[in-house]
């Protein structure tokens, strides 16, 4: 069951060590299962059934770990197994990081652990039929009504600016890779997905409807427009020297002509922004 490799060796190691001493009273320990509760047919938890046959509870599948140990153990146990015995035992690492109960205090990781954990989690393999399984499990549910308000009550402008602030420090200066801008060209939008991102826009626009922006939105907006079309309107001034036509201007530069009459009937701004010469 599980793979001969290092992971598999230091497991087994804790687990013989384990065995054989003797703990202080005093000393916190929290039984560990050896092979996995969670793989058994016949298991007590909550949960998906597993494939071996038995009793996860008998005694020679338990044993007396210290908060450190268990954690190796799940840790190890990731490292361990493939396909649903590993998914199984990633859900139950992270678990450990995440839960808490009355009688068990938890093993507290370092940041380093977390983000090791934190990888391993992210980058978990999900079956076909587990994705099915929870699709299954969402159809009908609804937002309780006390829930929606309470998301009401919490993102008020303030906060929107708060979050849109710490978003905004996360992702400045940070560039897609080009693995990840592949990925989005190539990706393929369901039906459903292309149907609910059309409902949400038109769900926006109906709310904006007849509102006019607030001062601080018309500032921020001018200040994109100006230093997004500032160099082009650099260019637009150079070739009005020589050319006329709004058309031709607008052709020169490979834009289009509502941009160029746009950028034209605002160049007094534009020069006086930038300073630049006419």
């Amino acid at each position: 069951m599980y793979l001969e490799n290092k992971y598999t060796r230091w497991y087994s190691d804790i687990i013989e060590r384990a065995k054989t001493r003797s703990l202080p009273d005093d000393l916190y320990t929290e039984t560990h299962h050896i092979i996995p509760e969670s793989f058994y047919i016949n298991r007590s938890r909550k949960g998906s059934l597993g494939w071996i046959d038995g009793d996860p509870e008998a005694t020679d599948n338990k044993v007396d770990l210290t908060a450190r140990e268990h954690f190796l153990c799940h840790l190890l146990l990731t490292k361990m197994l493939t396909g649903t015995a590993k998914a199984k035992m990633i859900n139950a690492l992270w678990a450990m990081t995440k839960l808490k109960t009355i009688d068990q205090k938890r093993y507290k990781i370092t940041g380093r652990t977390y983000q090791i954990i934190r990888t391993i989690w992210s980058t978990r393999e999900i079956s076909r039929e587990t994705r099915q399984k929870i699709s299954e499990g969402n159809k009908g549910k609804k937002m309780p009504d006390d829930f929606k308000q309470k998301l009401d009550n919490f993102w008020t402008d303030e906060n929107r600016k708060i979050h849109a602030e710490k978003i905004r420090k996360i992702t400045k200066g940070k560039k897609l890779s080009e693995e990840t801008k592949e990925k989005l060209r190539n990706k393929t939008w369901t039906d459903k997905a292309l149907q609910s991102r059309q409902d949400n826009c038109l769900k926006n626009a109906a709310a904006r409807k007849n509102k006019p922006w607030s001062v601080d939105m018309r500032k921020s907006r001018e200040e994109a427009y100006y230093n997004k079309n500032k160099e082009l309107a650099k260019s637009v001034i150079k070739l009005m020297k020589t050319e006329s036509s709004t058309n031709a201007i607008a052709k020169s530069l490979n834009v289009d002509w509502l941009t160029v009459k746009t950028i034209i009937g605002r160049l007094d701004i534009f020069k006086e922004r930038f300073v630049l010469s006419g």
